[in-house]
């Protein structure tokens, strides 16, 4: 697998967990077309980047660390609602 398509996969995973698509690892994996172990090791890649995704009772979500580290990276300010 490329770099590229790695790149893509992860950029995915934060907008569907941010924008609350994101109800389950098997449902995030099977949207980013890659097996449930694929998706865990794309989390936890994430997660040593400082964007933290939790599971939650009604699906997965960024913590409110990692929301503030997307706003970095998109270079958005503070008014910027990241749900």
């Amino acid at each position: 697998m490329s770099q590229a398509a790695k790149a893509a996969r992860l950029v995915h995973i934060v907008l569907d967990v941010a924008c609350g698509r994101a109800t389950s690892i098997d449902d995030l994996a099977l949207d980013c077309g890659v097996s449930r172990r694929t998706l865990q090791r794309d989390l936890l890649y994430l997660r040593k980047n400082r964007i933290h995704v939790d599971i939650e009772e009604g699906g997965l979500a960024l913590s409110s660390d990692a929301r503030e580290e997307v706003r970095r990276w998109m270079g958005l300010g503070f008014g910027f609602a990241v749900p």
